[in-house]
């Protein structure tokens, strides 16, 4: 039934199962088996279909936390840092696997999939960064004369991850031996190159790639306050330190410089400026669920990027919580947006990321809507709040495209009014 499951439904994961077969030893698992249990149990299917929700969703969204993560990792040793990633890299494949089953038959939504998927994506990195840590700990390092502290950017910051996303990753450092970090910091970087190869989780590093960026606190924090870039300032908005080393006390440095970057930094004005300006096309102009996808994604992250932006010093726990829907809902707390604002925006927030969440485990990204098979469309309508069929989602999406549209004039209209004064 797995297997017609998932040739009827999702052709990403026909290609990573001809790909690697082995990831279907992984659903023989008993922590997979014991949430995916089958019979008769209950009055109805109705209810048998609730309760094998319920238990999934409480296992792999609450119970099974980093914390539990990293021990289980911990049980396979490792002889160095690069054979930790590659161990690392097996075992995250097949909770990657795991999850996207339940998600596909619905036990786990794309949303909830995500913060699953963050959890292993944290667990992952830092076994890895610890494995590094190890080894130089060996060879006499100066680790506690400074600090490191290793941070995660985007769409893992706010717990919202669907397969194969980019990582973005930045290293600060502060009272180290230049020579003593450098070494470290290509360790750092080679083990994470190597965990994102063939990784269903992580869109592969290469050697020289960008997102993994380095700079001293120092540095950081001038650079940032005098002028900064844009990019760079939005960048921060989602932004969570997941590994420390040396001196732990660096990660509240780096919050309360961020903090500081996000409340008055120069950049922040023009790059308010620049989330305040007029979507250029127009909503009929995006005509396919994915291009409509896009547009209200894009839309929903604005709206909440500037609420952060202006209100943070009144929604502190913004800083720490970035994911859009929690900005919205702190906003309606502090009575920065009506209520009816709120909810538009939450439910948008949440229609896109199970949209975006379910395409990227099914679709290729190559492939159309008009390339998936009946069941694989049931299966993206199922997702978006249990939709009945495709066209109702379609009828669905378009109604969301203009209501988180409408939503998102509404917050730049006040907050040009009101907020650049706050």
């Amino acid at each position: 039934d797995t297997i017609v499951d998932i040739y009827s439904t999702a052709p990403r994961l026909v290609r990573v199962i001809e790909k690697t077969p082995q990831l279907l030893d992984s659903l023989l698992e008993r922590e997979f088996t014991d949430l995916e249990f089958t019979g008769r149990f209950g009055p109805d299917p109705e209810y048998e279909k609730i309760a094998r929700r319920g238990l999934v969703r409480v296992y792999w969204t609450y119970e099974f936390g980093v914390e539990k993560m990293t021990e289980q990792i911990a049980e396979t040793p490792a002889q160095d840092a690069k054979d930790a990633a590659e161990i690392v890299r097996d075992w995250s494949n097949d909770k990657v696997f795991q999850i996207g089953i339940h998600t596909i038959r619905g036990n786990l939504s794309p949303t909830e999939a995500g913060t699953a998927l963050a959890n292993v994506a944290e667990a992952s990195i830092v076994a890895v960064l610890q494995a590094v840590v190890a080894d130089v700990a060996d060879r006499q390092s100066r680790l506690n004369e400074g600090g490191v502290a290793v941070i995660v950017l985007g769409d893992f910051a706010s717990r919202e991850v669907a397969p194969q996303t980019a990582l973005e990753v930045l290293f600060i450092h502060e009272r180290l031996p230049i020579d003593e970090y450098e070494t470290l910091y290509q360790q750092f970087h080679e083990a994470i190159f190597l965990l994102t190869q063939a990784n269903l989780l992580f869109t592969p590093l290469t050697k020289n790639d960008i997102e993994l960026a380095s700079c001293r606190l120092a540095d950081f924090a001038e650079r940032n306050r005098s002028a900064g870039a844009k990019s760079e300032l939005l960048k921060l908005t989602r932004a969570r330190c997941i590994f420390t080393c040396g001196d732990s006390g660096i990660e509240q440095r780096f919050n309360d410089v961020r903090r500081a970057i996000l409340t008055e930094s120069p950049a922040r004005d023009a790059l308010l400026s620049e989330l305040y300006e007029d979507v250029k096309s127009s909503v009929e102009s995006e005509s396919s669920i994915i291009g409509q996808l896009h547009r209200g994604l894009r839309d929903v992250e604005r709206a909440a990027r500037i609420l952060q932006l202006i209100h943070l010093k009144n929604m502190p726990e913004c800083l720490i919580t970035s994911n859009a829907a929690f900005v919205f809902r702190e906003a309606k707390m502090q009575g920065v947006i009506s209520s009816e604002t709120a909810e538009q925006l939450i439910d948008a927030a949440q229609m896109w990321r199970n949209l975006r969440g379910i395409q990227r485990l099914i679709m290729e990204d190559d492939t159309t809507i008009d390339d998936l098979k009946v069941k694989a469309r049931t299966t993206l309508a199922q997702s978006c709040n249990d939709l009945p069929d495709f066209d109702t989602l379609t009828m669905t999406v378009r109604e969301a495209v203009v209501t988180t549209d409408d939503a998102l004039k509404t917050v730049i209209a006040k907050e040009q009014l009101t907020g650049t004064e706050m």
